[in-house]
């Protein structure tokens, strides 16, 4: 009985070894091909926009790449913009992107990063496609880390509230 729990510990082992990409690998992703484009929706006075993209990112101290989502959003309240990174939508992955994230599965993105502009702040979630032209994004708050260090916000939460249905636009 120990000697199969060892050889079953051992695969698992292996597995996930194999699994971890090497140096020079490319990790594709076709699965992100159904959340990229322009998606938008609204809830009460307040409306999101996301415009988000498949983009090989390389991982430079790892010697590999792989494709995630990136994206660009827009949060309106009453007619007014109140935080939005649009005017950078369609360009290369660096400090503009506020969204970032990773397939899990066919129909749900991990999403790593969704930067509160506001805030200053990161959070995450998860977008969910409910079918090709709805999708659902679930933000959570995250510890408290301030990206500048100078600015303080005592208040813990989220300036795009935390669930949203998009639906696709383009």
């Amino acid at each position: 009985m120990k000697y199969i729990l060892v050889l079953v510990l051992f695969i698992s082992l292996v597995d996930s070894w194999a699994q971890e990409p090497k140096k020079g690998d490319y990790v594709t992703d076709t699965a992100l091909d159904k959340f990229a484009g322009t998606w938008q929706g609204t809830q009460g006075g307040q409306s999101l926009k996301l415009v988000l993209k498949k983009e090989k990112v390389y991982f430079k101290g790892f010697d590999y790449s792989r494709d995630l989502l990136i994206g660009w959003h827009e949060l309106t309240i009453n007619g007014q913009v109140v935080e939005s990174t649009l005017s950078f939508a369609g360009g290369p992955y660096d400090k503009n992107v506020t969204i970032l994230g990773s397939s899990e599965g066919q129909v749900q993105v991990n999403l790593t990063t969704f930067r509160d502009l506001s805030r200053e702040r990161n959070h995450a979630g998860t977008l969910l496609l409910q079918d090709p032209n709805v999708i659902r994004l679930t933000l959570r708050l995250t510890e408290h880390v301030i990206l500048n260090k100078k600015k303080q916000d005592p208040v813990n939460a989220l300036t795009v509230p935390g669930e949203w249905i998009l639906k696709k636009v383009d």
